[in-house]
This record gives structure tokens, C-alpha cells and sequence, in this order.
């Protein structure tokens, strides 16, 4: 079967052919960002935020950013492996990581960019109903790397072997102080008797995604009230819907809550509807911006 082909140092190579070595900081301190681009009828979608936010995740790690091309030259680069790899729908990711050696302290702050390929079938994400439960064993800390996609997921990935651990399909995360924060790869959201939708800043901990920026403007949009606003189990426990964000995966629904206190049953109206405002988006402008 023929290697998956990534674009890495200016080429294309076979997936096999790459080896950066042990000393490798992504490898070694998972000292670098990425970020994971939906592809839909061949073209990568909402590239100018991920840029952006890749841009301002390797100011936050002090890695020199001039080896991020500009936004034409980097969709040029997702292009050709896109083509290389037969890939018409899916998601690339962009990794951005610091080189050179050195332990904790880097002998160099110049960056290096890896693109990977990943097809899947279909072009526009299907609605989606899931079951959740409350992340016990981790909490998120705000700060400014929260603002990064960085290559250190423990957090995320703790949480997730927890959801596994309960059967669910994801968890949701607290911050230091108790507040309802993000969830394992996507932003959330719920509503409740007065119609608004209520999400928590980014200020809370939670990482600013290219959905969430989009969905906002969605909402702005459609006149649909929204308020950004710290969000606690009170809040949940007063919510009708609960619901998440994420750009592979679009809008999917938290149909049941579980916590040691028990579990909770949401409605699916606001989020399906959602759903199919956020499929006319990718089709409308996401494709090719």
C-alpha cells in the first residue's frame, strides 16, 4: 500500500521517509502547535482563523513565526498534498514545532512545519446526539497558553480515557475554580428558558476555536441572542439544551449529562438547527476561505 504523503522542509516526502530525530522538540516537550483544518470538495476551509490562531500560538510559545507562510502560500502547500493524497473531503493538520536541541531552555527559536492528510467520506459533517460526563481527574488552568493549540493535549487526552471510562463520548472540563470550561476537542455551549444561548469566555480556559468564532458569527447573523458569561453546574442544571462546536465535526448535540450526582436529559431543537446553519455555512463561504 502505498505511504501517506506529507509536505516537511519545503517537500514532499513519503509518511515512512519521516524521521526528525529523538531529540526532536515536539517529540521530547511537545514544544509546538498545530492545527486540524476541515476539507471539503478538495479545498481547506477557514484557513485565514487558523492561520491566525496558529500565528498567535507560536507568539505565546516564543517560537519565531517566519516559518508560517503566508495565508496563500500555506494554502498552496495544503493543496498540494491535498492532491498528492487523493484527498477530496476530510482534514489536514498543520503542525508548527520549535527546532533544534537543548533541554529545557532551546538552543533555537526558528520553527518547522509538518502537513498531514486524512480523507473521510463525506463533506459536510452529519448532526451528531452524544452523552457526556463530568471530567473528574484534571482540571484546565486559564492562561495564555489556553489562547494555543499546543502539541501538550494531557488534559484533553485524561479527560477522554475518563469519557472511555464511562462510556461516554466525551467529557467536559472545569477550571481551577470549579466553572464549566471546554470539552475534550470541542467548545460548549447550552441554553435555557429565555431562548439565549450562553457559552463561557475564553478567559475560563477554554481554547478559542476557529467553530466558536464561527458559530458567533452565525448567531450575529440569524439575530439569534447569545451571552458570553463564566458558566456553572447551576447553570447546566438549569439548562434545556446542551451542545459543542467543533470545525471537523460541526455542531453535535449532548443528549445526556452524566455526574456523580446523577444524570441529565437535554433537548436536541436548538442544536439541530444550528447544524444545518453551520452546513450552509462550509458550503457558502467556509469552502476556499
Amino acid at each position: 500500500m502505498k505511504p501517506p504523503i506529507l509536505w516537511f522542509s519545503e517537500n514532499l516526502i513519503p509518511a515512512n521517509a519521516f524521521f526528525s530525530g529523538v531529540e526532536n522538540r515536539a517529540f521530547r516537550y511537545g514544544d509546538g502547535v498545530f492545527e486540524t483544518i476541515k476539507i471539503s470538495e478538495g479545498r481547506p476551509c477557514f484557513i485565514s482563523a487558523h492561520r491566525a490562531r496558529l500565528r498567535r500560538g507560536l507568539e505565546v510559545l516564543g517560537i519565531n513565526s517566519s516559518c508560517l507562510p503566508e495565508e496563500t502560500v500555506l494554502g498552496e502547500r495544503i493543496l498540494e498534498v491535498l492532491y498528492a493524497n487523493a484527498v477530496l473531503h476530510g482534514k489536514c493538520r498543520v503542525f508548527v514545532y520549535r527546532k533544534g536541541e537543548g533541554l529545557d531552555c532551546p538552543e533555537s527559536n526558528e520553527g518547522e512545519m509538518l502537513i498531514q492528510a486524512m480523507p473521510d467520506k463525506n463533506s459536510l459533517p452529519d448532526f451528531s446526539v452524544l452523552s457526556a460526563c463530568l471530567a473528574q481527574s484534571v482540571r484546565i488552568m486559564p492562561s495564555d497558553f489556553n489562547e494555543a493549540k499546543t502539541l501538550n493535549r494531557q488534559v484533553y487526552v485524561r479527560a477522554a480515557m475518563e469519557a472511555k471510562q464511562h462510556q461516554c463520548d466525551t467529557a467536559i472540563i472545569m477550571n481551577a475554580e470549579g466553572r464549566l470550561s471546554d470539552s475534550v476537542s470541542s467548545n460548549i455551549y447550552l441554553t435555557k428558558a429565555d431562548g439565549k444561548i450562553y457559552l463561557p469566555p475564553i478567559s475560563e480556559g477554554a481554547i478559542p476555536g476557529v467553530a466558536r468564532a464561527v458559530l458567533l458569527e452565525i448567531l450575529t447573523q440569524q439575530n439569534l441572542a447569545f451571552v458570553i458569561k463564566p458558566l456553572t453546574l447551576k447553570d447546566l442544571d438549569e439548562a434545556e439544551e446542551f451542545f459543542l462546536s467543533n470545525v471537523i465535526r460541526g455542531i453535535q448535540a449532548i443528549k445526556e449529562f452524566r455526574n456523580p450526582s446523577g444524570s441529565k436529559a437535554f433537548k436536541l431543537h436548538t442544536s439541530e438547527a444550528l447544524s444545518n446553519l453551520w452546513g450552509n455555512k462550509l458550503v457558502s463561504e467556509g469552502i476556499g476561505t
